[in-house]
């Protein structure tokens, strides 16, 4: 049996801790915390709010991701992404966009070692929203390269000539860069205006979680990356945000203070009455752990699994990607979702890989990856009455060519059309269900495309469900709390970590 304390010493205890003023922080801050709060610092650069994902210099690896270190040269802050050093002319971090131009190409087309611009395996995406051209240039020419879309422009480069234009690159025997550009900086590229256009960069997208430093920062924190996202706070690390260590010390003394008093003479926990609820949320119905959101509060969920239900459909977001809801399996912890920005829609502001690779969720073993190809050049051959994989897009007034085929055409298709697809501006892959797959093999018109996009694709999930399913069997109801961070069963008379019965 639990020791009782005497009902006036209860109350003695709360009146002193309701009055006492205790401090949020009984130190100095935190190191980490310290560190991360710098902006990069690069004397007379125009660009001071570099902070997380970013690091170096002043700002210690932890601050940032380990990618994405900084350079500070020339007063300006440079990043090297794939082996090509580029100069920061611009960090937008609302819609984490970056603007860069390539430091080799700062003062002319006139360089010694001839690098594409390529963003594989990298966080970065090109930011296509901004309207992106090619800038294609040609070395090593034994004479003006024949047969281009365009007429190139020429510069000499000591005893050799470059050519150059806007658009994407023919097969020519000639030594081929192409960089991205603004496309409002396309009218430059002529004489020596093409040095102005390059200098004027253009845009990334990062496609980082930037969601958990909202969260942290909100709450008072500063980003960080110790191998998982971390939240630095004055008095501590998180994994999520700052809790003010003053509320958190009164929580524990009130919690304890109230686990002595007998079960009998109270009503059901607060907790386990809330969370015995379902609650709908715009198209589901009777919806409970893992999710919240609406009126029903935080505790009774996990964290990942917050709705959104102020729409026609349930939202959430894995990744910092917005997905709409469309199904919960009663039988299995399974989900069908779909990407909100693809939702009718083939041509979203920004261009993003589908990433859900995490702890909590996997991909359903009835998903299959669809590749949209944006920004092409035409096909230069007949293509099969059966095979009409394009369809429209078009960026700041000015029409794209795209198209999308089934991961499964790619590997076996004919070096040609990988060739093709190759030299287009952007890829994203965006899985859809297996039978939209089949039909998009057999049929693949743009309907067929936005039929397949609109009914999403499967996801298993994984919120404690072991802990889940033995808190149930013992009577109570899953929740989370959002002090310790960890997975918590409301009883009748309390709080346990993984069922009723482990509190006995």
């Amino acid at each position: 049996m639990k020791p009782l304390l005497h009902p006036f010493f209860i109350l003695l205890l709360l009146v002193i801790i309701s009055t006492k003023n205790i401090p949020t922080c009984l130190c100095d801050d935190d190191e980490h915390y310290t560190n991360c709060n710098r902006t990069f610092s690069c004397g007379g650069s125009t660009v001071s709010n570099l902070k997380y994902p970013f690091w170096g210099g002043n700002r210690d690896q932890y601050c940032g991701q380990p990618q994405l270190t900084l350079t500070c040269e020339d007063r300006y802050p440079k990043i090297t992404i794939n082996s090509i050093k580029y100069r920061i002319l611009l960090w937008n971090d609302t819609a984490q966009i970056l603007n860069v131009a390539r430091d080799d190409y700062w003062n002319g087309v006139c360089v010694n070692d001839y690098k594409n611009t390529t963003l594989e395996n990298t966080p970065f995406q090109y930011q296509n929203s901004a309207g992106l051209a090619n800038l294609t240039l040609f070395y090593n020419c034994p004479s003006p390269p024949p047969n281009l879309p365009n007429t190139p422009v020429s510069n000499t480069c000591g005893d050799k000539i470059v050519y150059f234009y806007v658009g994407q690159p023919n097969p020519v025997p000639c030594t081929i860069v192409v960089i991205p550009i603004f496309g409002t900086s396309a009218r430059l590229v002529s004489g020596t205006g093409v040095n102005q256009a390059l200098n004027e960069g253009f845009g990334l997208g990062w496609t980082g979680n930037y969601g958990d430093c909202n969260t942290c920062i909100s709450s008072g924190g500063e980003c960080g990356f110790e191998g998982e996202f971390k939240c630095f706070c004055k008095n501590g690390t998180s994994s999520t945000s700052c809790y003010d260590i003053g509320f958190f010390f009164s929580f524990l003394i009130i919690t304890f203070i109230l686990d002595q008093i007998p079960t009998s003479c109270c009503a059901d926990d607060v907790h386990y009455q809330t969370c015995s609820s379902s609650f709908h949320c715009a198209n589901l119905k009777s919806l409970s752990y893992p999710f919240w959101g609406s009126n029903r509060p935080e505790y009774c969920g996990h964290p990942a699994f917050k709705l959104d239900c102020t729409g026609k459909v349930a939202t959430f977001t894995i990744m910092s990607q917005t997905y709409q809801l469309l199904e919960v399996s009663d039988s299995s912890p399974t989900l069908k979702v779909a990407r909100n920005d693809y939702y009718n829609n083939t041509c979203p502001t920004i261009l993003r890989n589908t990433t859900i690779g995490c702890t909590l969720f996997s991909y359903g073993s009835d998903s299959r990856n669809l590749t949209l190809y944006y920004d092409c050049p035409s096909l230069p051959f007949p293509q099969p009455d059966s095979f009409s994989p394009q369809f429209n897009c078009s960026v700041n007034g000015t029409q794209m060519i795209n198209y999308f085929v089934m991961e499964s055409f790619i590997e076996n298709a004919e070096s040609s059309f990988s060739e093709i697809f190759g030299t287009c501006n952007s890829r994203v892959i965006v899985p859809i269900l297996e039978s939209e797959a089949k039909v998009i093999e057999t049929n693949s018109t743009a309907e067929n495309l936005k039929a397949a996009l609109d009914s999403g694709f499967d996801v298993e999930w994984d919120a404690n469900n072991t802990l889940c399913d033995e808190c149930q069997n013992s009577g109570g109801h899953c929740g989370y709390s959002p002090i310790s961070g960890e997975f918590t069963c409301y009883c009748r008379d309390g709080s346990f970590p993984s069922s009723c019965k482990s509190g006995e």
